[in-house]
């Protein structure tokens, strides 16, 4: 997985005639392959730019939670306030809840009130474990 080429997957990922499970199979390899440009790739996924397919926006959101990145950081806080895809939300506020981010944090609790009831228990699960990483690392 750490080979995946970013760039020998692209035409994959973007071709709308490719089955879904293999754009997503594809999505899922860049989360683990180790250079910068995977993470630009995953950046434009969450964004929309470059496709605008609801299951590889919210793949991508998971793989930017799993390599914990300043750049997906800030993607995931961008996307995650947008909240026109319900499904999207909860994927950036799950990937959210991997960081040990104050503006995270901030951002989820000012988000408390406009959420869904669906979204609510997610939301509150995600405060709770940025929180206690955040009291973990004060604790070392």
């Amino acid at each position: 997985r750490k080979h995946a080429r970013p760039h020998h997957l692209i035409p994959i990922i973007t071709d709308e005639k490719r089955p879904a499970r293999l754009r997503v199979k594809a999505v899922q390899a860049l989360s683990y392959a180790s250079d910068p440009d995977s993470e630009t790739i995953l950046i434009d996924l969450v964004h929309g730019r470059l496709s605008s397919a609801p299951k590889l926006q919210q793949t991508a959101a998971r793989a930017l939670g799993r390599r914990r990145s300043g750049d997906g950081l800030q993607a995931l806080l961008e996307t995650v306030t947008d909240g026109s895809d319900p499904k999207l939300q909860r994927a950036c506020i799950r990937a959210l809840s991997t960081f040990s981010a104050p503006q995270a944090l901030r951002v989820l609790k000012a988000m408390r009130p406009d959420v869904d009831l669906r979204t609510r228990g997610i939301l509150e699960d995600a405060i709770d474990a940025i929180t206690d990483r955040l009291e973990n690392n004060r604790r070392r």
